[in-house]
């Protein structure tokens, strides 16, 4: 799942669909609900590995519960 459009913004209604056509009603409405209040997460659209990290950090801390990883930074290039 890319969610990242070619200005590295989040593609936020492309994740909604993804997740409610592939994951289970316990995940999908509760990761709904993390990715509209994550729809303008990322501040770093020149890195696209930064923004991935900034949208998935948002996710993850919005509600924790939902996920069993826990978010690192990564190494970017």
């Amino acid at each position: 799942m890319d969610n990242l459009k070619k200005d590295n913004s989040f593609d936020w209604e492309g994740g909604i669909k993804a997740l409610a056509a592939n994951a289970p009603t316990s995940i999908a409405d509760p990761g709904m609900e993390s990715i509209k209040n994550c729809k303008d997460a990322v501040k770093t659209t020149d890195d696209k590995c930064v923004a991935s990290y900034e949208i998935a950090k948002c996710i993850y801390d919005d509600n924790p519960t939902v996920s069993s990883y826990s978010v690192a930074r990564p190494t970017c290039n």
